[in-house]
């Protein structure tokens, strides 16, 4: 026996559903019975009102710690049931980025936090590492309105595509109290790709038509596997002219 490292017949090592165990009869019976002497009783309820997910983190880590050390082998031990009732509205919540002052805001509130009645159900079966969690919600957040953007506003960022997305929704914000940094941000990176993207398959043609739109000349159009590329500028014509020691 791996407990008392004592010798037995081999029947001594068979659990009630008929598996093999390294631990005898008699280790398992005194398992059990100090498992049982130390279980709460069931019919006991221990509210210990609202935790964090640190702590009860911790409590199921304990739970699971206390079960491997007592190495209970028995298939009815084998397994954890833990459960619990979820709220963020009691959870503690970082101070929020956006201003205080609500019409400095340039961007939609958060989501209200509310009771939404939601249970969290862990199973973990010990024999098999295998963990089943069930999460069930009773009541649905209210997702944020969406408002779209219209072809004058797009209009107008494609205009200002040279300014920076701040600047921009600045000058847009008060005809657009709808309007957030985020639709304008999108817009704008939409519409610089535009001028240097030309072709969304090839980078490098993309590149060569970019070039060529603004009037400047091609040294090499690499299409090989070239691996080193050698060049010299006008200055290597000024420096072969001088004649003082640096």
């Amino acid at each position: 026996c791996d407990r008392c490292s004592k010798s037995f017949e081999q029947t001594a090592f068979i659990s009630k559903t008929g598996k093999p165990t390294k631990i005898c009869y008699e280790c398992r019976q005194k398992n059990l019975n100090t498992y049982y002497a130390t279980k709460p009783n069931e019919n006991v309820s221990y509210d210990q009102g609202p935790i964090e997910p640190n702590e009860m983190k911790k409590k199921l880590f304990e739970h699971i710690l206390k079960i491997g050390n007592n190495e209970y082998v028995e298939n009815e031990n084998s397994s954890i049931d833990f459960s619990c009732k979820i709220s963020t509205v009691l959870l503690k919540t970082k101070h929020p980025r956006k201003h205080e002052n609500f019409h400095k805001q340039r961007d939609r509130g958060y989501i209200e936090r509310f009771s939404c009645n939601g249970t969290l159900k862990i199973v973990l079966n010990m024999e098999t590492n295998i963990a089943t969690i069930d999460l069930q919600h009773n009541l649905l957040h209210k997702r944020p309105d969406r408002f779209n953007t219209s072809d004058d506003i797009k209009a107008e960022i494609k205009k200002n595509i040279h300014l920076t997305p701040a600047d921009i929704f600045k000058q847009l914000e008060q005809q657009n109290p709808n309007l957030t940094q985020k639709q304008v941000h999108a817009w704008w990176s939409y519409f610089l790709k535009k001028e240097y993207i030309w072709d969304e398959n090839d980078q490098l043609n993309s590149a060569r038509i970019l070039v060529e739109q603004n009037k400047c000349k091609i040294a090499l159009f690499n299409t090989q596997n070239i691996q080193y590329l050698g060049f010299v500028t006008s200055f290597f014509d000024l420096l072969k002219n001088n004649y003082e020691i640096v």
